[in-house]
């Protein structure tokens, strides 16, 4: 290996290890509610937020919880994607199996659900699809700021947590520069 090639690798590992792992969480459900005013009936929505494992904390029972998330919802036919307003946060209980999506800047849940899958979940890992048609906690869920106005829903009859890991820019870097060095190692 050349001089070349020794300094590319060397900055190909130490970006790897100084990189952040993406992570992007989803709730896909069927919701009966509301968005400023226009009213939707068992519509398809799903709720996305992303940051990077770095992020996870622990809160003061001792859970795994991901604060201060920026989170968008799309709803079929009412809106391609509104941003929430408030500060959300995803805490995966362990003590209870249960994985609570809520609105940190008010401190209340939005929508909790119930499993055994999220025993020993850590929110740091791809997870999923997880489904639970009881979700709780939807009263709480009746006038939630967004970018496109209140939304609430009045009933949300299932839903569905994905949790998926992105590769990271160093990562696809890293696996480059191993298939160039292949690649020049077979010349």
């Amino acid at each position: 290996m050349n001089r070349t090639h020794a300094i590319a690798s060397l900055f190909c590992v130490c970006a790897f290890s100084a990189a952040a792992q993406p992570v992007v969480y989803s709730l896909t459900g069927i919701g009966t509610g509301h968005l400023d005013g226009t009213q939707f009936a068992d519509a398809e929505f799903e709720i996305v937020f992303s940051g990077d494992l770095t992020e996870i904390g622990v809160s003061p029972g001792g859970n795994p919880q991901f604060l201060d998330i920026d989170a968008t919802i799309a709803i079929d036919g009412i809106s391609a994607g509104s941003t929430f307003l408030h500060e959300m946060s995803l805490v995966s209980n362990q003590s209870t199996s249960r994985l609570v999506f809520g609105d940190q800047t008010i401190n209340s849940a939005l929508a909790i659900m119930d499993g055994n899958a999220f025993v020993g979940y850590q929110l740091g890992a791809d997870f999923g699809p997880v489904s639970d048609d009881s979700i709780d906690a939807v009263y709480n869920f009746s006038a939630q700021p967004t970018s496109d106005g209140p939304l609430g829903f009045s009933v949300i009859s299932s839903m569905t947590f994905t949790a998926t890991l992105v590769p990271a820019p160093a990562s696809a870097a890293m696996l480059g520069m191993v298939g160039l060095c292949a690649v020049r190692r077979r010349r």
